[in-house]
């Protein structure tokens, strides 16, 4: 995989699981507003399959929301 070109709102391009969720309302018919949630974690950990996480590290679960507002003309 070509890991430049994927989509850029995750932890790290590769060895990571994401769930992205999307939602728009067409508020007219001129303007449509959406909002995507993408969420993401190592499930590895850290230093991938082949070394243990460090004790005190977070790997947490990553969050980013993202609004647009798409208008039509």
């Amino acid at each position: 995989m070509l890991t430049p070109f994927n989509f850029s709102d995750l932890i790290q391009n590769s060895d990571v699981r994401a769930h992205r969720l999307t939602a728009a309302y067409a508020a007219d018919s001129r303007v449509v507003l959406s909002l995507t949630g993408v969420f993401s974690e190592r499930p590895n950990g850290l230093l991938g399959p082949f070394g243990a996480t460090p004790a005190g590290s977070l790997n947490r679960r990553l969050t980013r929301l993202q609004l647009d507002t798409i208008l039509r003309f």
